[in-house]
């Protein structure tokens, strides 16, 4: 057993940020070593960690040191089909390798899916054929997370820093952005629907640009129309493309109620933890499950907050800004139950414009009402963040 931290440690959580993915792996009864980019206070507080000084570069480097370990990947991993492929050599991967990834990135082969499930994409364009800059198309790069880099194809971005990367153009649905939740089994034909939720793009109290993406709250509901064709594309992502363990699929819903599917992660969706609370089900151990060829720990987890809206809101920096003091008391923040808030920063680092500082959760009796809090929580955090930090150089 790997030796971290003072603590035996059974599971590799990877990515640029992975709170989230490992409060979900100690839910399911892991004891998670986390590697990424931020090593938040509360990540800090509840499980082994190592910084990645290079991120993606440094992954495999540190992975040296832990051999035979699984490992978990989180966003934008997906976007590094070699360093996939790597990880696999000495790791086992728990989670989608390159080969699903690249069909699920394969617009000939997601076309081909959603023609099967009967669902609808946008139009694309290559970058060598680009659209008119009118105002109907979204400039996107190949590889983004999160919304990084997306913007309206308009004349104001023919400068964008987008368009000196890997890039295409994606037709604009206009609608309510979704996101589904699901896990592929191993066996043929298993496909498990786990939830739908409402996705938080670009709000202006999270001081977010563009088309960043903000946070999520559920569980909602759409028509049983709509939602049996979600369904329905989430089983032939499994069926035909391979897909395994845990995946989403992102979605706008346009004003004649039809779905449109504007994006597929392969990886542990960020609307997860707002499931495993609603549910209580520890969705990690069912992800891993797809994967392990050994038995799992156990847990006893199993706090549901049925009948009840979730959402959390990640902040975005307003300004360069040096924090002085913690905004919250890291040892004080939750695993097993809801928070009010995660991922915090450590004191002393910078934190530039429209850098995440930290995330916002909520419970309310609606999704309006969730919202609602959640601009609360952001306004209040935003004072507080103001008023701890000083402006950096």
């Amino acid at each position: 057993m790997i030796q971290s931290a003072d603590t035996s440690v059974d599971l590799l959580i990877v990515g640029a940020s992975a709170r989230a993915a490992a409060f979900s792996a100690i839910r399911a009864g892991f004891r998670p070593l986390c590697l990424d980019l931020y090593a938040d206070a509360d990540l800090r507080a509840h499980a082994s960690f190592h910084i990645l000084n290079s991120y993606p570069d440094g992954i495999l480097a540190e992975l040296k040191r832990f051999p035979g370990l699984p490992v978990v990947y989180t966003g934008g991993m997906e976007n590094n089909p070699d360093l996939l492929d790597a990880i696999g050599k000495t790791n086992p991967l728990w989670g989608n390798d390159s080969a699903a990834v690249g069909r699920v990135r394969s617009l000939p082969q997601l076309t081909e899916a959603a023609r099967l499930a009967r669902v609808r994409l946008p139009d694309y364009r290559d970058q060598n054929n680009p659209p008119p800059p009118d105002g109907n198309w979204l400039l996107r790069p190949l590889a983004s997370s999160g919304g990084r880099g997306i913007s309206l194809w308009t004349e104001d971005q023919q400068a964008s820093p987008t368009l000196q990367e890997p890039h295409c153009f994606q037709q604009r649905i206009d609608g309510i952005p979704y996101s589904a939740a699901f896990i592929g089994s191993p066996e043929s034909g298993d496909v498990r629907f786990i939830g739908m939720t409402r996705q938080l793009i670009g709000e202006a109290d999270c001081h977010a640009t563009g088309y960043q993406w903000c946070g999520n709250i559920g569980p909602v509901a759409l028509s049983v129309a709509v939602e049996n064709l979600i369904r329905r594309f989430g089983n032939v992502l499994k069926w035909k493309l391979g897909l395994k363990g845990l995946y989403g699929v992102d979605l706008m819903i346009d004003s004649q109620d039809v779905p449109w599917i504007t994006e597929v992660n392969p990886r542990y969706p960020a609307s997860i933890e707002l499931l495993e609370h609603v549910t209580g089900i520890p969705f990690m151990r069912e992800h891993c499950r797809c994967f392990a060829k050994e038995d799992l720990p156990s847990t006893n987890w199993n706090r549901a907050h049925p009948g009840e809206f979730l959402g959390k809101a990640v902040l975005y920096s307003p300004a360069d800004l040096q924090l002085q003091s913690p905004l919250a008391d890291a040892h004080q923040v939750p695993v097993r139950e809801v928070p009010e808030v995660t991922d915090l920063p450590l004191p002393g680092g910078t934190l530039r414009r429209g850098e995440p500082v930290c995330t916002v959760f909520g419970e309310s009796a609606s999704v309006d009402l969730t919202l609602a809090l959640l601009h609360q929580h952001l306004g209040e955090m935003t004072a507080r963040l103001q008023s701890l930090s000083t402006p950096a150089g």
